[in-house]
């Protein structure tokens, strides 16, 4: 019985392609260096993965900084048109008063 090595050489010789070579096994070092490698990029993957969700963490905390200075204005603006309403109030119900004294002032003065 013919071995395949013994083939191959006989199928070189008859025809034009001429002899393949057997597939080569890769050697150790050559594993651990694509598993090296292969390690090497999940590491920078993952530290890629970290960095963006530390910037994403630090989007939502000025996002809630900002919505929480926005609700301090609106509060502090609330207050204040509270205040100029108050004010106003405190205004017209003095009016009628001041308008009155001016009234007895001037019908006095007149007699």
């Amino acid at each position: 019985m013919e071995r395949l090595g013994q083939t191959r050489k006989r199928n070189a010789h008859t025809s034009c392609y001429g002899v393949t070579k057997p597939n080569r096994r890769g050697s150790t070092t050559e594993a651990v260096q694509i598993l090296k490698e292969k390690f090497k990029n999940k590491k920078e993957i993952r530290k890629e993965e970290i960095e963006l969700k530390k910037k994403e963490q630090e989007n939502k905390a000025a996002q809630h900084q900002m919505l929480k200075d926005l609700q301090r204005q609106n509060q502090q603006q609330y207050q204040d048109v509270l205040r100029i309403m108050a004010e106003q109030q405190q205004r017209q119900e003095q009016q009628p008063q001041n308008f009155h004294m001016l009234f007895l002032a001037t019908a006095t003065a007149t007699e």
